[in-house]
């Protein structure tokens, strides 16, 4: 079996935390109770256990753990191919891929990675009793163009089930949607995705919430800047 995530791992697993908030995480031990960053990290830590639940799952039941982004930003090739030089060229993987294959379908050889965890990010994960295992603080990256003239893809892939790659690559070619992308992130990204203006109806809500309920975290976080001001 093969379960295909709508976006990295890396992102799932890793999800970021916000940079207003670390200073707060620092020390977890002196969050105040009831405030909102204790409910936050509560929150935090739900979430980041579910996503270790869910891979750790996949590993013990043999069900391969597939992530797919079709709109990659990542250049974790580039510094890779280029972690010996002073300078790298200012351009991410998806560019480079363009540039080196010419717009024809193929695939990269998979590439051993780790993310950078933040002191901050290992005191949360321990905390939370997640992500501890040296095999799951690393991954498998490639990039795969699924016909000619189209986007490359990212595909991340788990470090314990490197044995599945190649198996991996069959799925990509299997489940491809004649369009570039596969069909399973597809339709999951089609039954997620809200309209603009269904997503920004509930923002107002959440913001008006917020604003009656704590006025201080209304104005350290949404209140205008003097450049949107200005725009």
């Amino acid at each position: 079996e093969i379960l295909f995530l709508d976006g990295s791992i890396t992102n799932f697993a890793y999800k970021g935390i916000p940079h207003s908030l670390r200073f707060y995480l620092d020390d977890l031990d002196s969050i105040d109770e009831g405030s909102y960053i204790e409910k936050f990290f509560s929150l935090y830590q739900k979430f980041i256990r579910a996503a270790y639940k869910l891979i750790t799952k996949c590993i013990l039941n043999d069900i391969v753990l597939v992530g797919v982004s079709k709109d990659s930003r990542a250049n974790i090739l580039i510094k890779h191919l280029h972690k010996d030089s002073k300078k790298r060229p200012p351009i991410n993987d998806v560019s480079l891929i363009n540039i080196i294959s010419k717009g024809k379908a193929g695939f990269t050889k998979p590439l051993k990675f780790a993310s950078k965890i933040s002191p901050v990010r290992q005191k949360v994960w321990k905390a939370a009793n997640v992500f501890q295992e040296d095999e799951l603080q690393s991954f498998y990256l490639s990039y795969f163009v699924l016909k000619d003239g189209v986007q490359p893809i990212r595909v991340d892939s788990l470090l314990p089930q490197k044995k599945q790659l190649k198996e991996i690559q069959e799925a990509m070619v299997t489940y491809h949607d004649g369009n570039g992308f596969i069909t399973p992130a597809y339709l999951t990204h089609k039954k997620a995705h809200m309209s603009q203006d269904y997503g920004s109806r509930i923002v107002n809500l959440v913001v008006e919430k917020i604003f009656h309920e704590s006025p201080e975290v209304y104005k350290a976080f949404l209140s205008k800047r003097r450049r949107d001001i200005i725009q």
